[in-house]
């Protein structure tokens, strides 16, 4: 999968998961729950980008080192996660059930998009 597909997928993934939580939000009548979803979205997205830096990065040293680079950015993005949900919920007075639903929701569609890419790497040899 190249930068340019990975991109492509992501503005996709991104963008259908936020019309979709609008669309819910929206019948729902309350908008106290919109910042729980742009947050959820910014907050994933950010970590999205910090894990392709991360393996732009593994994807030119050795398998060893590779696999220390994925692990160590995975903790550093689910610590980065779970400070800025507590940042959110605890000082901006975010709605939790919001927030909750969108970052999981993000944080699974981010992950199967991260293991298609890593998948399709591995496989040719990038």
């Amino acid at each position: 999968m190249s930068n340019r597909t990975y991109f492509l997928f992501l503005a996709i993934i991104t963008c259908s998961i936020f019309v979709f939580g609008y669309y819910i939000i929206e019948r729902q009548n309350n908008a106290d729950l919109h910042p729980g979803l742009i947050i959820g979205c910014s907050i994933n997205l950010i970590g999205i980008l910090i894990s392709f830096l991360m393996k732009k990065k593994a994807s030119t040293s050795s398998s060893i080192n590779f696999g220390n680079l994925i692990l160590g950015s995975m903790i550093i993005r689910i610590g980065f996660l779970a400070s800025s949900m507590l940042i959110a919920i605890l000082f901006f007075k975010i709605n939790r059930i919001s927030l909750a639903i969108s970052t999981i929701s993000f944080y699974l569609a981010y992950l199967i998009l991260e293991l298609l890419y890593i998948g399709k790497n591995s496989t040719t040899g990038k």
